[in-house]
């Protein structure tokens, strides 16, 4: 029931709002409610969660559990479930207990929650997880960030930048239904995915000369909140510096004003993350990054190869959860493309004189992401060893690249309706793109559903570069996009929340007659997941770990690497020392 409360009665509102005050605008809900049902559509139905438990499978301890049918397999956000379920669970325990939530004392020694960069421990977002437990809370959060992604991105073209309704409605159904939001859906960095439409428009109303005075310290304020309140500082980083250089692009007179916003926003992210700043500073990942010899090492040609593909065609490298997914990282990273019809309404038309500064500012957003992420030579090497992306992760500049890509499309597409449409030579040489790319996939060695996908992104790409009806547009980008939505976040019943499996049963058993920490070796029991039966393992897996905690699994023999990994073996003696009596 939480589920639908959460969702359904305000977005009928919502609807009702619409329609009786702004017709275009639900107009363009209705297309959005296509992406909703295709994405949480089998949550909705089934009053189940999206949740990509079943991936704890693959351990010794769950290979035997009868998992129920309509729990789905998805191998690739595992993070989820290892990493932010049992932090938001803790963190959920001890606000319900009006305490204030300093460590998971599950983990290891106890790592952070306040100073843990994902917790959301500031955000008001992250209420659904507090109340409902992190399973239904993430689902109820999936549903908002596609509705104020998609809200976003129409209501900064059409109201903001005056785009025709037509090229406002592909960039807010392709900025809510891009892959690279569906890939990272479940986890804190989709929030500021999804805000970075309205963190623009915010950053060009400080910048117009009817916003009054107290504009700049409310926007430097919110920017400031988005990067400090520990839904993933990089991301928002990035979010809040692109918006920052739009508005440079389209006032450079009024570069004073973000100056002052940029102040305004670093107070407050130092007030809100000075903890997790002191944290990331005491952590394992200082001596591999703190030189930025990290980020100065190239990627495997191979790879780059991959990630050039999925920006044409998305489906080019398989499906992460219908097991013909080829690279071997996740498939949100690379998800950097918008399909091929947005791809190829970059061709559409000519951009006019007054949006040629956005299509400036997003270009340029989108040549950096290509830079970082896909590390084109030699302007990579070059900006790496500028700071702070010296420090940074860089791929995370990959949400460049979907944002200014679909800006790009849209103001091409108003100029396209407003008649300056481009010759039918240069309509097709995206196309041509397009088909290259596909061919170049190999499709037909896919799944037979993304060889569908890819021909899809094929034949869309050819309609949108020969069609002049534009009017058809948004559902032209909707055909293509809501179909490569689908499986990418898997769905879970309630009754596999957390499987309880025999051993584990005994586990608790024993630990609750005997308290004292666990220590699970090898695959039997993955790090992390003990403190959600109510176990305290001395092991931890933390992108962040303190530098003294990572010396001290050494010692009982986990492998020195910034993750950690399995135990396969533990100095008896000294677990002992630790606490540790199972």
């Amino acid at each position: 029931m939480s589920l639908f409360l959460w969702t359904i009665p305000p977005l009928v509102l919502l609807h009702i709002m619409v329609y009786s005050r702004r017709r275009n605008l639900f107009l363009f809900q209705i297309l959005l409610d296509v992406v909703l049902v295709v994405v949480m559509g089998p949550a909705l139905i089934g009053a189940r969660d999206l949740n990509p438990i079943r991936c704890i499978e693959e351990n010794v301890t769950f290979r035997q559990v009868e998992w129920s049918e309509e729990t789905e397999y998805q191998p690739t956000q595992s993070d989820l479930v290892f990493y932010f379920h049992p932090w938001w669970e803790e963190a959920g325990r001890q606000l319900c207990r009006a305490d204030v939530p300093l460590i998971q004392p599950g983990f290891g020694a106890g790592l952070p929650l306040l100073a843990n960069g994902q917790t959301g421990l500031w955000a008001p977002v992250m209420l659904p997880v507090w109340l409902h437990g992190p399973e239904r809370g993430t689902t109820i959060m999936a549903f908002w960030k596609i509705e104020v992604a998609g809200l976003g991105a129409f209501l900064l073209m059409f109201r903001a930048w005056r785009l025709h309704w037509t090229a406002a409605a592909v960039g807010g159904v392709g900025w809510a239904a891009t892959p690279y939001l569906i890939g990272w859906l479940l986890v804190p960095l989709a929030w500021a995915v999804a805000l970075l439409p309205w963190i623009w428009w915010a950053a060009r109303w400080v910048m117009t000369k009817s916003a009054p005075g107290w504009s700049v310290v409310a926007v430097g304020a919110g920017l400031g909140w988005l990067m400090g309140a520990g839904l993933h500082p990089e991301t928002a980083a990035i979010v809040c510096g692109s918006a920052l250089f739009s508005v440079v692009c389209l006032h450079p007179r009024r570069v004073w004003r973000v100056a002052s916003v940029a102040l305004v926003a670093g107070v407050v992210v130092m007030a809100l993350a000075w903890p997790t700043l002191g944290y990331i500073c005491s952590s394992s990942r200082v001596p591999i990054v703190g030189d930025g010899g990290a980020n100065r090492q190239g990627l495997p040609i191979s790879m780059k190869k991959d990630l050039v593909r999925q920006i044409a065609v998305p489906a080019a490298m398989g499906h992460p959860g219908r097991g013909d997914w080829k690279p071997a990282y996740p498939h949100a990273p690379g998800a950097a493309g918008v399909g091929g019809a947005i791809f190829v309404l970059l061709a559409a038309g000519r951009i006019s004189r007054r949006h040629r500064r956005v299509a400036v500012a997003a270009g340029s957003i989108v040549a950096l992401g290509l830079v970082l992420l896909v590390r084109i030579p030699p302007l990579d090497a070059l900006l790496v060893r500028i700071p702070p992306l010296d420090h940074m992760t860089v791929p995370r500049f990959g949400v460049l690249i979907p944002w200014g890509v679909v800006v790009l499309a849209s103001l091409a597409l108003d100029a396209a309706i407003r008649g300056r449409v481009r010759k039918t030579a240069a309509r097709l040489t995206p196309v041509v793109i397009v088909l290259i790319v596909a061919l170049w996939s190999v499709p037909w060695k896919l799944s037979p559903v993304d060889t569908t996908l890819v021909g899809l992104s094929v034949v869309v790409g050819a309609v949108a570069g020969l069609s002049h009806r534009w009017k058809f547009m948004p559902l032209l980008v909707l055909a293509e996009l809501a179909p490569l939505a689908v499986g990418i976040n898997p769905v879970a019943s309630t009754e596999d929340r957390l499987p309880r499996t025999p051993l584990l049963e005994r586990l608790v058993e024993l630990e609750a007659a005997k308290p004292s920490r666990v220590m699970g070796l090898n695959r039997a029991l993955p790090p992390n997941l003990a403190p959600r039966y109510g176990l305290r393992d001395l092991r931890a897996l933390d992108p962040l770990r303190p530098v003294p905690f990572v010396r001290l699994m050494g010692v009982l023999g986990e492998p020195p690497t910034i993750l950690g990994g399995p135990l396969q073996r533990a100095p008896a003696g000294l677990c002992g020392a630790w606490g540790v009596g199972l």
